[in-house]
Parts: C-alpha cells; structure tokens; sequence
C-alpha cells in the first residue's frame, strides 16, 4: 500500500512548517470573512490622510471664535 503524502511530508522539518504556514494563513483567512473592524466598502478615500481624531469630531476653532 502507498503512503500517504501528508504523514511524509510532516515527518520532515521543511515540510511541517511549510504546513503549518498553510494552516495559518488558511485560518487568517477564515476568520477575516466574518471579523473585521471595518467594513471595507465605506472607505473615505477623500479624507484618507487626514490627521487621527474621532470621525464625529469638527475641526478645532479658535477661542472666542463664534461658529
């Protein structure tokens, strides 16, 4: 009977972080279908390099400064 190709290449150093490198980016992948902090499609590509702040936030005024 023929081995199996799996048990052969996990008995090998190369061959199991290789799979195991697989695994991980198998599950990275997974997991990024239903868990991401952004929806991707609602991106403000106009406002992209804009300075960090909240995104409700209006710019600073000056004091005494009436809006």
């Amino acid at each position: 009977m023929k081995n199996s190709w799996l048990p052969r290449l996990w008995r090998t150093g190369t061959g199991r972080f290789g799979l195991i490198v697989v695994a991980f980016v198998m599950l990275t992948a997974a997991v990024s279908l239903f868990w991401t902090p952004f929806d991707p499609q609602m991106s403000d590509v106009a406002n992209r390099w804009a300075p960090p702040g909240l995104p409700t936030c209006s710019a600073p005024t000056a004091r005494g400064a009436t809006s």
